[in-house]
């Protein structure tokens, strides 16, 4: 995109040939910085830092097991506790990319063990990831109320509603088709109660972290920067502590794929804004 841009301009300038690069050479000093030091954008690497190391912390897989333990009785409960905790993880990603490739890594496996429809599953799995992209925090509205110079909360604060009312819908549509057809779903088994203990306790701090982010954005109580900062630290912290109880976790190794998979990212979602 720079070379385009950059190419271009200089073939459709009218500027001494020889001169023609020099008004780039000194943008290039300060346009690049000024872009990128944006105090609203810095949001956006913050937000997804804080969903990859939610990833790297098994908080996806508990936020994950422990609404399965909730909707097991039902045809076709997994299904949706899968798009149930994709609206959960979107809720601290922000990208429908991260969702959808996290939570399909921690439901898939599970679903076509379980005997689920191949189709419903990639289904439920490849609807669920596009609430990454809707329900805040989101990196698309965030950039757009950047563009169209708007404010970000209340973008966010504009979207809750729609994104819950996805949720909803996908479920919705599970529980019509698991009804109209049997065979895309097994018989529900009950969970056994000691295991169901074990991911209902781990599903409370998770829904903790992640409900008072949204519910905190959604009602004002604090700006995006410094609610996604707070969450990167919180998960961070309590992602070390599971490890440190449980054997399983975050650690030094998980943190830095972490940082690394948010560099990625970022940069995919800067170098349009730097062009």
């Amino acid at each position: 995109m720079i070379v385009v841009g950059v190419g271009g301009t200089w073939v459709l300038s009218q500027v001494v040939p020889f001169v023609r690069f020099v008004p780039y050479l000194r943008q290039f000093k300060s346009l690049l910085w000024e872009n990128v030091a944006n105090y609203d954008l810095s949001v956006v690497p913050l937000f997804v830092l804080m969903g990859y190391i939610a990833a790297e912390a098994r908080l996806s897989s508990d936020l994950f097991k422990g609404l399965e333990a909730l909707m097991t009785r039902l045809r076709g409960g997994v299904a949706m506790a899968a798009v149930a905790a994709c609206g959960g993880f979107g809720a601290v990603c922000g990208s429908s990319l991260a969702t959808a490739a996290t939570m399909g890594r921690v439901a898939l496996p599970e679903l076509k063990e379980l005997g689920y429809d191949s189709r419903l599953a990639s289904g439920a799995l490849a609807a669920g990831g596009t609430l990454g992209i809707l329900i805040p925090p989101s990196v698309a509205l965030v950039i757009y109320a950047i563009i169209v110079e708007g404010s970000i909360l209340k973008m966010f604060q504009a979207a809750v509603i729609p994104g819950l009312l996805a949720v909803a819908g996908f479920i919705l549509v599970i529980a019509i088709q698991v009804r109209v057809n049997p065979a895309l779903a097994p018989t529900p088994k009950p969970m056994d109660p000691a295991l169901r203990r074990v991911a209902l306790a781990r599903l409370v701090p998770v829904i903790a972290i992640f409900g008072a982010i949204i519910l905190g954005l959604g009602f004002g109580l604090f700006t995006p920067t410094p609610a996604a900062s707070i969450g990167v630290f919180v998960i961070t912290v309590y992602g070390f502590l599971l490890r440190w109880r449980t054997g399983e976790g975050l650690n030094l190794a998980g943190l830095l794929r972490a940082i690394r998979a948010t560099a990625i990212t970022a940069g995919m979602i800067y170098v349009p804004r730097l062009t």
